[in-house]
């Protein structure tokens, strides 16, 4: 990917990668977020557009992490649904419908997001988030069912 694209895209996935760093602050012990990681900081064979890593302090409990995985999928959607409460939103208009497909890319889990919930043991033993394992085929599976259950249920709030 063009290297001028990758960053505009990581610019506009930002959000994302805010809330899985802001999940996780309260354990921080060296935790940075990259935008557009170089390739050497990834795994090969994967275009990460932007990455939180780094160490946990000791007995980061394995719930945080999850949460941290699955936060965006929970926060955009909600964001979505509160929003269309305070102003009823509908496909009516163009920023509104713009806003809550951005809302749904967020909420959108990667293969990289999947394995740390499933490997938390792993990376709070470790206190790293580098611990969880290779994104596997079964990640990137569950990545993409979670990704139809995340993006429907943000753009539920366009025809409710």
């Amino acid at each position: 990917m063009d290297g001028r694209l990758r960053v505009l895209l990581s610019g506009l996935l930002l959000p994302h990668e805010l809330v899985h760093y802001a999940v996780l602050w309260p354990w921080r012990d060296s935790l940075t977020l990259t935008v557009a990681p170089r390739d050497g900081a990834v795994p090969a064979g994967t275009v990460a557009l932007g990455r939180v890593s780094g160490t946990l302090t000791a007995g980061t409990p394995t719930w945080a992490i999850r949460l941290a995985a699955v936060g965006p999928m929970l926060v955009f959607p909600t964001v979505a649904w509160v929003l269309d409460a305070a102003v009823s939103l509908g496909p009516d208009s163009v920023p509104v419908a713009v806003l809550v497909v951005a809302l749904a890319v967020w909420a959108v889990p990667s293969g990289g997001d999947v394995q740390v919930f499933q490997d938390a043991q792993t990376v709070s033993a470790d206190r790293s988030i580098e611990a969880a394992g290779p994104v596997t085929l079964a990640s990137e599976g569950l990545s993409v069912l979670l990704t139809l259950v995340a993006g429907w249920a943000t753009l539920a709030v366009l025809f409710v």
